[in-house]
């Protein structure tokens, strides 16, 4: 399902040349591409600030997956790993999400953004075709410098320079398994180290956790932003965490604000879930909790949240949830709604945001309002506010961890 994708996000994207000609292709690749031509797994290297984002490198591991060399596939675009396939073995949604993906490397703001996994065919030198997965991934170079042109990069005051980088390996079906994405990510987080261009490192002191911890998420504005890297797609399986621990105002008592900075005027039937979790984002990132075949936070243990069509969600286990097809979530935490006796698909928001509404979210124990319950046995109520004002809050049985950070 897609949607007209807002003006605001073509305003975002940095400008390209009128035309790329063979110089700069060449200034690339003498610049990053050949770092990488060493490589033993195959690897491409996209000037996504060029016109039609073209290859400005490619590793030894590439020449011999894919039979080309680097010379034949320099200044090309990615399409150079479908040539000799027929229309009907070239997945549309796989290509979507490439292009999406280098489109969206180019915004002016953006920080870091969750790598793009697809299964492609290509062509064997012999006429035969195989199936490849390509995992790519966004890279600052943030001592970029353009000679003679008058552009300089962040080490004299300008912008940073967008590459990305992608990794290729023959499959023998169109599963994207999670050993198989770990592995890429290693080759990624190698060749990344190789062009000393780490992003987790340009902003020591984040706002939200600088690795993106979910398939669909993109960190913008000093990571102080965070939105879905294809906004016109269904929004899902965008999940950020906060770098550091958030600490009770009172006694049991917690509460935070984001600020809404833009909206989607197609996607108003359900607000954002905001909430807490015992469950670091150092531990998210490890564990890849995200990328199963349901990516949301109800996956994590110990946590709770708020949102969604007038709804409230807790699970108390310790372990994260490994979700399965058709599994009912509700058997596996508990939920509150405010029309329980609708069904799923008739259930709204009970209110529309704007851009420029504050919205908070407090946690806090039954214990802490001052009652005499046992603190151990005692519920926990969990509230959504929009500009101070309170829009709707529920009680829960339990709470979460109290020897536990936030």
């Amino acid at each position: 399902m897609l949607r007209q994708e807002p003006v605001d996000i073509e305003r975002a994207l940095r400008k390209l040349p009128e035309a790329c000609d063979q110089e700069m292709v060449m200034d690339s690749y003498h610049r990053m591409g050949q770092k990488i031509e060493h490589y033993e797994i195959s690897a491409l290297l996209f000037d996504v600030l060029l016109p039609g984002s073209p290859i400005v490198g490619a590793s030894e591991g590439f020449r011999r997956l894919m039979g080309c060399t680097v010379e034949s596939v320099l200044g090309r675009g990615w399409q150079v790993l479908l040539e000799g396939m027929e229309d009907m073995q070239i997945s549309r949604s796989a290509c979507q999400d490439v292009d999406n993906f280098l489109r969206m490397a180019r915004m002016w703001t953006i920080n870091s953004m969750a790598d793009c996994a697809v299964v492609l065919s290509a062509c064997n030198v012999d006429g035969s075709s195989f199936m490849f997965r390509s995992c790519f991934r966004l890279v600052k170079a943030d001592d970029w410098l353009t000679a003679g042109k008058g552009q300089a990069g962040p080490a004299s005051g300008g912008e940073q320079h967008n590459f990305v980088l992608a990794v290729q390996a023959e499959v023998a079906n169109s599963s994207l398994s999670e050993a198989l994405q770990a592995e890429d990510r290693l080759h990624l987080d190698k060749l990344t180290e190789i062009m000393c261009a780490d992003v987790k490192e340009i902003w020591p002191d984040p706002r939200f956790f600088p690795a993106p911890l979910s398939s669909k998420c993109m960190l913008l504005n000093c990571l102080s932003t965070g939105m879905r890297r294809e906004p016109q797609q269904v929004p899902r399986g965008c999940v950020l965490m906060s770098a550091n621990q958030i600490y009770a105002k009172r006694r049991k008592d917690y509460f935070f604000k984001l600020r809404v900075e833009k909206t989607l005027p197609s996607w108003t039937s359900r607000l954002p879930f905001l909430g807490l979790t015992c469950t670091t984002p150092e531990d998210v990132e490890s564990n890849r909790y995200f990328f199963g075949p349901l990516p949301h936070a109800f996956c994590l243990p110990e946590c709770v949240m708020i949102g969604g069509t007038g709804e409230a969600w807790m699970r108390q286990e310790a372990e994260a949830l490994k979700p399965k097809m058709g599994q009912q979530l509700e058997a596996c935490a508990q939920r509150k709604h405010l029309t329980p006796q609708l069904p799923e698909h008739r259930r709204m928001a009970p209110l529309a945001l704007r851009a420029g509404d504050i919205l908070g979210c407090r946690y806090r124990h039954a214990a802490a309002d001052g009652s005499e319950q046992d603190p151990k046995a005692a519920g926990s109520v969990i509230s959504l506010y929009v500009n101070d004002n309170l829009a709707f809050e529920f009680d829960f049985e339990g709470h979460l961890p109290v020897d536990k950070p936030m």
